[in-house]
């Protein structure tokens, strides 16, 4: 089976997957005639047959995760043995 985009772009989702394959579960969101993959961290799904690349949200847990990690304090910053001994 070819890839869909959202497969090879996921744009920090984590797709729910088949439970017996490790596969994206692609009727994870269905409704009517409409069927996609549902993110296992922040819920977003949306209708493959209806939403292009350009048109995914990007995952907000990805967003959140990538801003903790530009917050971090450095680790090369910290203080050393020395300045904490105070000699």
């Amino acid at each position: 089976m070819d890839e869909y985009h959202y497969e090879i772009n996921p744009k920090g989702h984590v797709w729910e997957q088949e439970e017996d394959y490790e596969e994206v579960n692609f009727f994870a969101y269905n409704i009517d005639f409409h069927n996609g993959p549902r993110c296992v961290n922040c819920g977003y799904e949306f209708c493959h047959h209806c939403i292009d690349n350009e048109n995914m949200k990007p995952c907000v847990c990805r967003e959140e995760t990538d801003a903790d990690a530009r917050n971090k304090p450095d680790s090369s910053s910290s203080t050393s043995e020395v300045e904490r001994d105070g000699n």
